[in-house]
């Protein structure tokens, strides 16, 4: 599927760069931060967000060139695909030419980053409670797969069955956000982390 392709392409371009610069933080944490700050920012940037993002990179402000433009670029293709509001939102993780392993733990690194970007706009934990319950449990298994920890029992269905989860759980706190009457886009599945790896 090409989403995926153009995705798994994406992310070791970026992890070239983040190489490069010797950021501090995994390019999928990277991406979970700036889906986090974004969707509590309703999608609006404000003044000293890139200053904010190289922070977290551990990058200078004054960091510039061809590299720090394509990581700072994320934000714009991000908000691009929340704005959507067709699911077409993806979370930039390694493709499966990786082994399951480091795919799972760059998916807790993503759930990490989501979690601190979600504070940064000031939705942390215990701000969750001001959500629908099951998004705020939603984020709580977030927070369970941030700490995973992978053991021989993970199968690959299981690892994108828990990618599909956290994404829904993405695009359901922007929905609600979004939605000042609350009617989340669409419907959470059942609890799925206990028991995945």
């Amino acid at each position: 599927d090409n989403a995926s392709d153009r995705i798994a392409l994406d992310y070791d371009h970026l992890c070239d760069d983040f190489y490069a610069l010797k950021c501090v933080v995994s390019p999928a944490e990277y991406h979970g931060l700036v889906a986090g700050r974004l969707v509590v920012a309703r999608l609006v940037r404000g003044p000293h967000w890139d200053d904010q993002n190289l922070e977290y990179l551990g990058l200078p402000l004054t960091a510039r060139g061809s590299g720090v433009e394509r990581i700072l670029g994320l934000s714009e293709q991000t908000a691009a695909e929340l704005e959507a509001n067709d699911f077409s939102f993806r979370m930039l993780l390694p493709g499966d030419d990786l082994e399951l392993a480091a795919r799972v733990e760059a998916l807790g690194n993503w759930c990490q980053g989501f979690l601190v970007g979600l504070a940064l706009g000031g939705l942390d934990q215990p701000a969750w409670s001001s959500l629908q319950p099951d998004l705020a449990e939603g984020l709580l298994d977030m927070a369970a797969v941030a700490q995973i920890e992978v053991d021989d029992q993970g199968t690959e269905d299981d690892y994108e069955h828990l990618c599909e989860y956290v994404r829904m759980v993405v695009l359901n706190v922007y929905a609600e956000l979004m939605l000042a009457d609350g009617d989340a886009a669409a419907a959470l599945p059942a609890n799925v982390v206990a028991g995945l790896f």
